[in-house]
């Protein structure tokens, strides 16, 4: 699916500013980072050739830990590491209960259960979080968007949930334990797209399948009647 890409989009004031005020700040940081790394590279290159012992020491140093090092390394050291050691502002949202530090950790959700239960149960669900993802985006076309309109593409997406709900429903309520944890694309070959043959007699449209097919679809039918007819509990979700 093609995206039409609206380049005008860069030349309105509000997101022409944040381009210039962007570029001015890359401007500012290239230079002032040049001119600290030529003075303090002087500095450390003419340590490491003096005969002092301890400037010479810290000159190399200095020299090995950056060189060797991987950049990743140090700013995963630099952001988490070093403010532990030199201060208590840690790089995320902290509570003091007496002399214990607790991080904060806030989940949104709308299930009456106990804090502990929650937390529990978030955790256990974030394993699957990617394959939902991927679920949305490969098989539910939540990662193809069909138009440069906000709106457009927002009703794309709740459609996309909608669908995904509504699949995940039918995959717990009606059918078969073995396609209960299959994706959408095993779904398609196993039972939407069966081949068959259409019908037309005394007044009737009919369509017919493989017996096995024919046993299948009736189980899902008989199903979802069953819960047409009567509540059923899943987690705290009631379908009436």
């Amino acid at each position: 699916m093609k995206y039409n890409w609206n380049w005008s989009v860069l030349i309105e004031p509000q997101y022409f500013d944040w381009i210039i005020s962007g570029t001015l700040w890359t401007i500012y940081l290239s230079i002032a980072s040049s001119f600290i790394a030529f003075f303090l590279g002087s500095i450390i290159g003419i340590f490491r050739t003096l005969d002092n012992k301890v400037l010479n020491i810290i000159g190399t140093t200095y020299v090995e830990i950056f060189r060797n090092i991987p950049l990743l390394v140090q700013m995963f050291i630099w952001y988490f590491v070093f403010p532990e050691i030199v201060t208590e502002n840690l790089p995320f949202p902290t509570i003091k209960n007496k002399e214990d530090t607790y991080k904060l950790f806030a989940v949104i959700t709308n299930r009456n259960i106990d804090g502990n239960e929650l937390i529990q149960w978030h955790r256990e669900r974030c394993g699957k979080s990617e394959q939902v993802h991927s679920h949305q985006k490969s098989d539910l076309c939540g990662g193809q968007l069909p138009s440069n309109l906000f709106g457009v593409n927002a009703a794309w997406w709740q459609i996309m949930i909608l669908s995904l709900n509504l699949n995940r429903l039918m995959q717990l309520v009606a059918l078969p334990v073995e396609f209960k944890e299959k994706r959408m694309k095993a779904l398609r070959f196993h039972i939407i797209q069966i081949p068959g043959i259409v019908v037309y007699h005394a007044r009737k449209v009919s369509l017919k399948v493989e017996e096995h097919y024919h046993k299948l679809y009736e189980s899902i039918r008989q199903k979802i009647s069953n819960v047409t007819a009567s509540p059923v509990q899943l987690g705290d979700v009631l379908l009436t």
